[in-house]
């Protein structure tokens, strides 16, 4: 047995180079798995000045997925993310497609209003891959939900695929239910650098917030992650599990309360 889940992409720029995205408008797109703008297997990306409400990720960068995307090994670097509002939906994400890596992507001056996540990243245990110097700047949030969520081991079950019986199994699905090596699974992130950031809360905000969910593999952990000049308004304070080097340079943070275990399960975690 074999189950496809679909996803729809407004806009998706596959194994390209020197691209320019600007002034793209994504709103009412209410939909359970409705990305906005994905950035896969490509490279001298800029996306900017672009306002999206979208259902799952607004602006994603992917670099291939699983055994199909490591057979490819195209890398996603060199990508601008930039002047863009960001309303519903689960914000600026790497991830989780990460098989040939993503590298050298700056994200700034993006505003977030009543969306899901801030800056996202997200992997599974069976993923590979690596997203590597990252630089994240001039963040203003409000009422967002997990500003950062960092999650190496996102919904692991949606993404283990099982072949019970290959026969009569079309070659692209073959192709698409590869695996990483073994030795190569659970992606490993390292030098990320976030600063200038505030998020704040509304009087009336009745929804989740989660400070910082960060957490990688004891056996991969995060490395030389940097916050400086970050102020975040929450009602927990969250997770920080597996990471290297974390250093927290003026960094304030406003808990109301203890973590709620319910929040570990956000997105069907």
């Amino acid at each position: 047995m074999f189950n496809l889940n679909f996803t729809i992409y407004h806009l998706q720029l596959t194994y390209s180079d020197h691209v320019d995205v600007h002034n793209i408008r994504v709103c009412q797109n209410y939909g359970p798995s409705t990305d906005g703008i994905d950035i896969d297997s490509s490279t001298n990306v800029r996306v900017h000045n672009c306002q999206l409400a979208c259902g799952d990720d607004c602006i994603v960068i992917k670099s291939g997925r699983d055994g199909d995307g490591l057979r490819v090994n195209k890398i996603s670097e060199h990508i601008e993310i930039d002047h863009c509002q960001i309303y519903s939906g689960y914000g600026v994400v790497i991830g989780s497609e990460v098989s040939a890596g993503v590298r050298d992507v700056y994200i700034h001056d993006i505003s977030f209003g009543n969306s899901d996540c801030g800056f996202r990243m997200k992997s599974s245990q069976d993923r590979g891959g690596f997203v590597d110097n990252v630089r994240v700047e001039n963040l203003t949030m409000n009422n967002v939900q997990f500003p950062f969520s960092w999650l190496m081991s996102w919904h692991n079950e949606y993404n283990r695929k099982v072949l019970n019986d290959k026969h009569d199994i079309p070659d692209f699905w073959l192709a698409v239910a590869d695996q990483i090596p073994e030795n190569q699974k659970k992606t490993k992130v390292s030098n990320i650098s976030v600063k200038n950031v505030t998020a704040t809360l509304s009087k009336d905000y009745r929804l989740p917030a989660r400070a910082f969910d960060l957490k990688a593999f004891p056996d991969k952990p995060m490395a030389n992650i940097h916050f400086s000049n970050v102020k975040i308004m929450a009602k927990e304070f969250g997770h920080i599990e597996a990471i290297d080097n974390l250093q927290f340079d003026q960094v304030t943070v406003d808990v109301k309360q203890a973590n709620n275990a319910i929040n570990d399960e956000f997105d069907n975690r």
